[in-house]
């Protein structure tokens, strides 16, 4: 691998100076600004392979956008671990964000978070990708090269001061309302919220997994979950298990529709009645056995597997959607 490469050394400024400016130019624009500084806690509790990020410091930025987009440059690959010894940093924390290989992607691009202790060869590189199913795929990440692009900050990994605290509330309109910062992201970008639990979750769980089954509040919400009223159930034998045929009073909006519910382990018919129970309305209809079931009634396996129905503990109109 042949590099060409420009050093260049960045103009130090203290911690202090650092946040001072941050309060400073945050307050400009925001009602609340806190910034502190402290030691550096133990990121290994945060799912890094590094305690710190203090010592030796470095930043590359390699390749660029024509590495892209260019057709002549399409697939070009660096390999930061090399580039860590060309400039002297060969045993380091290597944190930063690029292209994946190509190679390493069977052809196809992806998103590239590099997290991987080089003195250990601990890694927890992590790689986003696009599936064959259009699905947003988040896997381990194992090589140690990126794209035609990337920007890793090297360091030796150990504990030092760091801006800790960076705390800001800000007056802004959403619907009409003032709404703090951290309610902003979650309007603008609904995948804040999920990165925020990750990321909290993490300093409590070493061993933090990267689910590929998580759903965004945009996919919760086309679930649309009602309360209704049972207002008549029957018993129906003609099926391999017996189970009961209910008729739920929705409300107005919705009207009776019915159900077919394998509760006869569980409930009597005089226990159904009248009972304010809650159910998926807009799945498409189903045919179970000798029925046409139009929702879906929702309960909780009990210890030997048999649903328990989710009721309210007030009576509550019918049709009220779950939120």
């Amino acid at each position: 691998m042949q590099l060409n490469i420009e050093k260049s050394n960045f103009t130090k400024y203290s911690l202090e100076k650092i946040s001072k400016a941050l309060q400073v130019g945050l307050s400009n624009n925001y009602k609340v600004v806190e910034v502190s500084i402290v030691d550096c806690p133990n990121l290994r509790n945060w799912g890094c392979p590094s305690e710190g990020i203090s010592g030796n410091q470095k930043i590359i930025d390699v390749g660029g956008e024509p590495y892209m987009h260019d057709p002549k440059f399409i697939g070009a690959e660096f390999d930061y671990e090399e580039i860590s010894k060309i400039i002297g940093s060969e045993k380091s924390y290597a944190l930063g964000a690029g292209s994946g290989a190509m190679s390493c992607l069977d052809g196809h691009c992806g998103e590239l978070i590099i997290n991987e202790n080089l003195i250990t060869s601990e890694s927890k590189s992590i790689i986003a990708r696009v599936g064959i199913n259009k699905e947003c795929i988040a896997e381990k990440y194992t090589a140690r090269k990126h794209g035609g692009l990337g920007n890793v900050f090297y360091t030796d990994g150990v504990k030092g001061k760091v801006i800790w605290s960076l705390k800001v509330e800000a007056p802004h309109l959403i619907n009409g309302n003032l709404e703090p910062l951290d309610e902003i992201l979650a309007y603008w970008y609904p995948s804040h919220k999920s990165f925020l639990n990750l990321v909290n979750s993490s300093h409590r769980n070493e061993n933090l997994r990267i689910r590929e089954d998580l759903i965004s509040y945009a996919d919760f919400t086309k679930i649309e979950i009602r309360l209704g009223t049972i207002i008549s159930a029957e018993l129906n034998n003609k099926l391999q298990r017996p189970s009961f045929i209910l008729h739920i009073d929705f409300g107005n909006e919705i009207g009776v529709k019915k159900s077919s519910a394998q509760l006869t382990k569980n409930y009597k018919i005089e226990q159904l009645l009248n009972k304010q129970i809650a159910a998926v309305v807009n799945f498409p209809k189903k045919q179970i056995g000798n029925l046409i079931s139009e929702v879906l009634v929702l309960g909780f396996p009990d210890n030997n597997n048999e649903p328990i129905l989710i009721s309210p503990d007030k009576k509550l109109l019918n049709g009220g959607q779950l939120y």
